[in-house]
């Protein structure tokens, strides 16, 4: 007959396992936040948009990309969080860049007809909540002109 284990923890071991697990989460929602950078990037590039800003940015996910390789799974790096927070710096530079870029798309059209295809099109292409935001911003310009 088999006795039933018994595992005492401490409540503090208890607390530091779930720290790490939290520190784990927060660290692979940050490499799901670059790989859907990326792929905005990828997309942007398949429609020709805004190439120079584009060149930028991805130069700045490969460099941060080269960063993480090196040790993925390290929980408590204070390198990788610093390269984050360099990226989403730059991330947010180049946004405002592509957010002229949309502006200036828009100023350059007259009739409403190309706007509003302009509109369909960007609404596809750019996925990134801020972008979809303007988007929408623009497309009730649109409508209430």
């Amino acid at each position: 007959m088999r006795n039933n284990a018994h595992f005492d923890f401490l409540e503090e071991d208890i607390n530091s396992i779930f720290a790490m697990f939290d520190s784990f989460k927060r660290k692979l929602t940050k490499f799901i936040e670059v790989f859907l950078i990326k792929k905005q990037i990828y997309t942007l590039e398949h429609y020709d948009i805004d190439e120079q800003n584009i060149d930028a940015l991805d130069k700045y996910v490969k460099k941060f990309e080269e960063r993480i390789q090196e040790d993925i799974l390290k929980i408590n790096d204070p390198e990788f969080d610093k390269d984050y927070v360099k990226l989403t710096v730059q991330i947010s530079k180049e946004e405002t860049n592509i957010k002229h870029y949309i502006s200036q798309s828009y100023d350059n059209m007259n009739s409403i007809e190309q706007k509003i295809r302009l509109y369909k099109k960007f609404k596809n292409i750019f996925e990134r909540p801020s972008l979809k935001k303007d988007l929408e911003t623009y497309y009730n310009q649109i409508v209430e002109s």
